[in-house]
């Protein structure tokens, strides 16, 4: 069920779940994916919703991670709170996503 904060949603206490899952879910065109590199204990998978242009990340760890970073539940972001908290040597690769996902709503 929704728990109406845009981006959380807890699943009944029937449903078949055993645990806590922490996913991601982005749009994303599949030459998009080729050039996106989370790590190597991250996996993105086609979403079962929206096969082809949806896709997640199931990953508790990187979830927490992109908190720390300052990314907030739902699609609203602080842009210059989160870039203030990317490492320096990450904020070109970050500038660089950021243009690419502006382009791609064009």
């Amino acid at each position: 069920m929704p728990h109406g904060l845009g981006g959380l949603y807890v699943h009944d206490p029937t449903a078949d779940k055993w645990g806590s899952e922490l996913r991601i879910t982005f749009a994303a065109a599949e030459d998009e994916l080729r050039r996106l590199d989370f790590g190597a204990d991250v996996s993105i998978v086609a979403d079962p919703a929206a096969p082809g242009n949806s896709w997640r990340i199931n990953n508790n760890a990187f979830w927490w991670h992109l908190l720390r970073l300052g990314f907030d539940i739902g699609s609203s972001q602080n842009v210059d709170h989160i870039r203030r908290h990317i490492p320096a040597r990450y904020r070109a690769a970050f500038d660089a996503g950021l243009q690419a996902g502006a382009e791609s709503l064009l």
